[in-house]
């Protein structure tokens, strides 16, 4: 997707008046305020810093607006900027905590502390190459779909069973390997997604009888896939037919847990991603 760039001053800006050049994706950016980027679609409008370390670019959200404005947006952008001055590499944190918090600079203690988020333009081309690549198997399409649109972790997915989900109530009672639980909400996307798992599966089974037979043998589990195959589809080889700077199944997840803190549930979220991927609605 082309992206058109455009200089702007930010002093005294009315965030509202800016709208996208030709209706592609346009970038602002203020040759005073060093990295501070307003990435603006027909989608809505997201704050960005642009920073270089160790000769890599790297780019952190500030937040949505309206739910950030630009006031808090500059806030953001200015306690970070002055962390890259003083050797931190912000983009390592989870969430971009430094750039919340900026009480907070050290990395939490979690196996999560390298996770990134994917910004608007990464997860339209990680949906849409998701569909255009026939080296992954549709199963697994939809299992890494379902981590953006949940939140969930691999753990969760593949532990989870058709009894788990209650489609009448929106619910996921997730479960992961020590056999905690949690109650996931569902947005309208992810339910499509899982029952677009569902009837894929039940078409294949009627035509197959291996597969048929792996599904009884399964106990019912919604992905029948190796535990290894989510990893595969985007390891470094499948990051770059999605044309994406590498990234993990965590880093999907906490891209989830960001737009749920922007946009308030996970309904909106999921309505948001239909919006980016142009999903037509019935």
């Amino acid at each position: 997707m082309n992206k058109q760039f455009s200089e702007i001053n930010t002093t005294r800006l009315d965030v509202k008046n800016l709208k996208p050049i030709n209706d592609e994706v346009t970038v602002y950016q203020d040759k005073k305020k060093k990295g501070f980027l307003i990435e603006v679609s027909n989608q809505g409008l997201v704050f960005f810093y642009e920073y270089k370390f160790n000769k890599k670019i790297r780019t952190v959200s500030l937040g949505s607006y309206p739910s950030v404005p630009l006031s808090k947006a500059l806030q953001k952008w200015e306690v970070a900027s002055k962390k890259v001055l003083d050797g931190k590499d912000i983009w390592l944190y989870e969430d971009q905590s430094v750039v919340k918090n900026p009480a907070s600079l050290q990395p939490a203690n979690t196996s999560e502390e390298l996770t990134r988020i994917l910004d608007q333009i990464e997860i339209r081309k990680f949906w849409m190459g998701l569909d255009s690549i026939n080296e992954i198997s549709a199963i697994t399409r939809l299992g890494l779909k379902l981590i953006l649109l949940t939140g969930c972790s691999k753990d969760e997915l593949f532990n989870a069973t058709w009894d788990d989900i209650n489609f009448e109530y929106r619910v996921w009672i997730a479960t992961n390997s020590n056999k905690d639980e949690r109650e996931l909400d569902l947005s309208t996307l992810a339910i499509e997604t899982f029952l677009e798992i569902q009837d894929f599966e039940h078409h294949t089974a009627y035509s197959n009888n291996k597969i048929k037979k792996a599904l009884m043998v399964s106990q019912n589990k919604v992905l029948n896939l190796s535990s290894k195959s989510l990893d595969r589809a985007i390891d470094e080889e499948g990051c770059k037919k999605l044309t994406i700077k590498e990234f993990n199944l965590e880093d999907l997840q906490a891209s989830y847990r960001f737009l749920h803190k922007e946009h308030g549930d996970s309904e909106k979220v999921g309505n948001y991603i239909s919006e980016l991927v142009q999903l037509k609605k019935s």
